[in-house]
C-alpha cells in the first residue's frame, strides 16, 4: 500500500502540514486532498465548494491504531467524535491540520467537520436524523518520530487544548496524556491505565476483553488460561487485574491477530465466573459464562 507523503505544496481538507520541509506525516489512502501552491488557488478552491455549516467538535476520542493496510513501522493516531443531525445535512470526515515545531512538537488542530446540506424534497426519508461517529486518522512513521526527538503531541480545537506527552522505547510509541478536556484517550492501558501505546516489535499485540464482567470480579486467571489454549502469551506490562476487564497478550504466531482481520472484534471464547443468589437451599453459587472478545488494542467495545 503507497502512501503519499505530503509537501508545502500540499494541504489536507482532513489532514494538512505546514512545516513539512522534513516531516513525513502520511495519509490514509482514503483521504482526500487538493492542491494548494498558493492563496489564490486555495481561495479558488473554496469558492468550488458546495455551500457549507461548520461545526466545532468538543469531545474527540483518541486512540492509537493500526488498520491491515499500514507498514509495521507506522501507526495510526484516530480522532472519531459523535455528531448529532441538527437539519438535513451530510457529515464530512473530522478536518485538522498537523505540524511539526522544531521537531519536538507536533500540533494537531482540528478544523470541526463541515455539513453539506442534502437536497431533497423528501427530508423525513431521505436525511438520517439518527446519531452518526466522523473520524479521521494522523498516519505517522516511526522511524521518522524517533529522529525527530518527539516529545510532545498538542491537541487544539481552537477553544481548548490537550498535550498528550510522546515516550518512544525500542519497542513501542506511548501516549500519555496531561489532560484531556476535549482530547479523551479511549482505552488506556499499562499498570496504572494512564498511556495509550504501539508495539513496532513486529509481534501482534492483542486485547481480550470481558465486557459482562462486574468490577470487582476478578477474571484474571481464566482470561490467561483462555488465553494460552490459543498461544497467547501475557505482556510484561499489560497482563494485571482493571478495572475494565480488557487484558493485553502477544500473539507470537499471530494466528489469532489473522482470524481478526480487518474485524473490530471476534469472539475468542467463553469463561465461567461464579455468582451468588438465593436458591431453594439458601444462597449458592451458580456458574455463569460470560463471552470474551479479542480486538486490537485502543479498540473500545
Amino acid at each position: 500500500m503507497k502512501f503519499i507523503l505530503l509537501s508545502l505544496s500540499f494541504v489536507l481538507l482532513s489532514a494538512g502540514v505546514v512545516n513539512a520541509q522534513e516531516s513525513q506525516i502520511f495519509v490514509d489512502p482514503n483521504a482526500f486532498y487538493y492542491q494548494h501552491p498558493g492563496k489564490q488557488i486555495e481561495n479558488l478552491n473554496q469558492q468550488s465548494l458546495p455551500q457549507i455549516k461548520e461545526t466545532t467538535l468538543n469531545h474527540i476520542e483518541i486512540t492509537i491504531v493500526h488498520p491491515s493496510y499500514m507498514e509495521s513501522d507506522q501507526f495510526g493516531i484516530r480522532m472519531r467524535a459523535v455528531y448529532l443531525p441538527m437539519g438535513c445535512y451530510q457529515p464530512s470526515q473530522i478536518e485538522y491540520e498537523a505540524k511539526f515545531i522544531e521537531g519536538y512538537y507536533m500540533d494537531v488542530e482540528v478544523k470541526g467537520l463541515r455539513r453539506e446540506r442534502i437536497k431533497t424534497q423528501h427530508p423525513t426519508y431521505e436525511c438520517d436524523q439518527s446519531q452518526q461517529t466522523v473520524e479521521n486518522i494522523i498516519v505517522l512513521n516511526v522511524s521518522d518520530i524517533k529522529q525527530k526527538g518527539l516529545k510532545e503531541i498538542r491537541f487544539t480545537n481552537g477553544q481548548a487544548r490537550d498535550i498528550y506527552k510522546v515516550t518512544i522505547t525500542d519497542n513501542k510509541v506511548i501516549l500519555q496524556p496531561e489532560s484531556m478536556l476535549v482530547f479523551k484517550a479511549e482505552g488506556l492501558m499499562g499498570p496504572d491505565e494512564n498511556q495509550l501505546f504501539y508495539d513496532y516489535s513486529g509481534t501482534p499485540v492483542v486485547a481480550l476483553h470481558v465486557p459482562m464482567a462486574d468490577s470487582h470480579e476478578n477474571v484474571v486467571n481464566a482470561v490467561r488460561q483462555l488465553a494460552s489454549q490459543n498461544a497467547l502469551i501475557p505482556t510484561s506490562e499489560y497482563d494485571g487485574p482493571n478495572s475494565r476487564n480488557v487484558f493485553y497478550f502477544t500473539d507470537p504466531n499471530g494466528r489469532v491477530m489473522a482470524k481478526l482481520g480487518d474485524q473490530n472484534h471476534i469472539e475468542l471464547g467463553e469463561i465461567k465466573v461464579i455468582r451468588p443468589y438465593d436458591g431453594p437451599n439458601g444462597q449458592q453459587g451458580l456458574p455463569i459464562p460470560l463471552k470474551v472478545f479479542i480486538t486490537r488494542p485502543g479498540t473500545t467495545l
